[in-house]
């Protein structure tokens, strides 16, 4: 499947680390390895920068994949990701990895490239991103702070189908859409804060798999939003929220697969609207528990899972919807 890769552990060393805003940050890492397995979107790589403290490597989504070349996405939380925001071109950084299970090649079962919800209620999710836990430094593991705002998902500042590369819509979208979907299947992928990160990777992917499916991206942010124009370059439509709630611009019964990544409280609102919604839709979502070791030796990262206990860094970050929130 797509892009790239490498061998576990590698001695990368930083081509470009931006500043994308006061508190994200783009960091694209020559791995100094040929390249090898593709990398699925939603996997991550256990990162660090420094010698013994701290103790722990970090977490972080893949954004994008080229080659020996690999991006991430991070937000400076804590201890591991202030570091990281110091890097400079040339400086090395150590990257183990691609970990975890990401987004399955065919996001929507039967129906991709097929038909418009004709999938069943399946699911399964990926990506965790930004500093890990287990360590008291105060850096958050998966990101699961996201600016302490319950839900980062953000608020509709710019309004509903803000950017739409498509012509479907721009502005509010009125009325039924659904007759202009059938025959091409539709993909929504909803992301708060860091969590839009495996987002990137995942349009490429698709969209070099089932060139007519329609990747329709959410993207939610607290205060200031990021990397929207790079988004409009790979997605069909990009629906930008700011300061509220992106799961209020989702519409699920629209979509043959629903992927998403963020804060908890985002996705577990986001279930409950598919499944008020009747759709069939397969439903994918990344859980970003705190993670220690990445290969799951150490059970810091374990989460409730239908099917009992389960390791987010080894047997996820992607897990199918049903199985983290389908039961009380």
């Amino acid at each position: 499947m797509g892009s790239i890769v490498c061998s576990k552990v590698s001695q990368g060393h930083i081509i470009e680390n931006k500043a994308l805003s006061k508190d994200f940050y783009l960091m694209k890492v020559d791995l100094g390895v040929g390249a090898g397995a593709p990398i699925r979107p939603g996997r991550f790589f256990m990162l660090r920068s420094w010698g013994t403290e701290p103790v722990l490597s970090r977490p972080i989504s893949v954004f994008d994949a080229d080659g020996a070349t690999v991006s991430f996405l991070y937000k400076v939380v804590g201890r591991g990701t202030k570091l990281f925001s110091g890097l400079k071109p040339g400086d090395a950084i150590t990257c183990d990895g691609p970990h975890g299970n990401g987004f399955p090649d065919n996001p929507a079962g039967d129906a991709a490239g097929v038909s418009a919800h004709d999938g069943t209620a399946g699911e399964s999710g990926g990506g965790t991103t930004g500093d890990c836990g287990g360590d008291t430094t105060g850096d958050a593991a998966g990101v699961s702070a996201h600016d302490g705002k319950a839900g980062e998902s953000g608020g509709g500042t710019t309004g509903d189908c803000a950017w739409d590369t498509t012509g479907d819509c721009t502005g509010d979208c009125a009325g039924d859409t659904t007759a202009k979907h059938i025959g091409r299947t539709k993909i929504a992928m909803v992301g708060g804060g860091v969590g839009i990160a495996p987002f990137y990777l995942a349009c490429k992917v698709y969209r070099g798999l089932y060139p007519d499916m329609r990747l329709d991206v959410y993207l939610g942010f607290s205060d200031e939003g990021i990397l929207i124009k790079e988004y409009m370059d790979v997605a069909d439509k990009v629906t930008v929220n700011v300061g509220g709630f992106v799961t209020d611009d989702v519409d699920a019964a629209q979509y043959d697969a629903i992927l998403t990544c963020g804060p908890e409280i985002m996705m577990r609102v986001l279930y409950q609207k598919y499944l008020a919604s009747g759709s069939g839709a397969q439903f994918h979502v990344s859980m970003e528990n705190r993670m220690a070791c990445g290969i799951g030796a150490c059970l810091v990262c374990t989460c409730k899972n239908k099917s009992g206990n389960k390791k987010a860094c080894k047997d996820g970050p992607v897990f199918p919807g049903h199985e983290v929130f389908g039961f009380a």
